[in-house]
């Protein structure tokens, strides 16, 4: 259940946005707070066991690959929607889809060149829990579940594809 709501559009509620905001946009706080929460349930079950019996049971359930869209899904929003990094991909179309939920897609966002801490001054601690719960909670559960399962760590782990030399050798 806890996937499925981590995957979930949520059309509704993108559909209301926020008070304070445009409506249509794809990750509105009502979402936020909400998939904050469920990933904040599966960290207090962890923490609830001294043996491995419910991190074993959370990473059978568990989509690596869906946690890594939900962390490039959220960094991605905060561009487009706080930043105005690209041309407004998280805004959701009358079926309540964007370009964001899809992580192969060109959502025409244009990482800005500065370092990623300046992007997140005047911000207040609050705001960023706000903005960011569900990312930090994610990485909180990597964290635990990495070390257990191989599968799982190499499943989310950054891989940088090793150069081929023998391709230098084809080029005429």
């Amino acid at each position: 259940g806890v996937m499925k709501m981590m995957q979930s559009r949520f059309v509704l509620l993108r559909h209301l946005g926020d008070e304070d905001r445009e409506p249509l946009n794809c990750f509105p706080s009502l979402v936020r707070r909400l998939k904050g929460q469920v990933t904040l349930l599966l960290l207090t079950l962890l923490e609830l066991r001294q043996d491995l019996e419910v991190h074993r049971t959370i990473l059978i359930r568990t989509d690596p690959n869906l946690l890594r869209h939900r962390l490039i899904f959220t960094h991605r929003w905060f561009l487009a929607d706080k930043h105005q990094c690209g041309p407004r991909p998280h805004i959701c179309t009358e079926e309540g889809e964007t370009l964001l939920d899809d992580p192969k897609a060109d959502d025409g966002i244009d990482v800005p060149p500065k370092l990623p801490v300046e992007l997140l001054e005047g911000y207040k601690e609050e705001d960023l829990i706000d903005l960011f719960e569900e990312s930090f909670n994610i990485m909180l559960l990597a964290h635990f579940l990495k070390p257990i399962d191989a599968k799982f760590r190499d499943a989310l782990d950054h891989k940088i594809s090793p150069f081929d030399e023998s391709l230098q050798l084809r080029i005429s």
